[in-house]
């Protein structure tokens, strides 16, 4: 599998980036950038269950199951992805899901 590693430069102090990933009301608003729609429930803390989440067309929630694999505040978070939500069913076993559960998207808001 190949591993991208993406940057970007955001010109805010870490504390603001942090804020601006874990306040829902902020994160529905930035991530209507990959899917309008997309909100979280769950925790920001190391160890945490959460859910990234959206309805889809048909009116069904979707979306990943994760845990929040280190989370140093402000300058570090990552995430793990263990498991998708199809038509609002937990999938935690399929062939599709278990190729999937290596992925982990470090977030490092310095």
């Amino acid at each position: 599998m190949k591993k991208l590693n993406l940057d970007i430069l955001i010109n805010a102090s870490p504390e603001k980036v942090w804020d601006c990933i874990i306040d829902p009301v902020k994160y529905r608003k930035w991530a209507s950038a990959f899917m309008e729609g997309c909100y979280f429930e769950g925790g920001w803390n190391k160890g945490d269950s959460i859910q990234f989440l959206a309805v889809n067309e048909a009116g069904a929630i979707e979306g990943m199951v994760s845990e929040i694999a280190e989370s140093t505040y402000p300058q570090h978070i990552s995430i793990r992805h263990i498991g998708m939500i199809s038509n609002g069913v937990i999938d935690m076993t399929s062939d599709l899901v278990l190729s999937l559960i290596h992925i982990s998207e470090p977030t490092r808001p310095y």
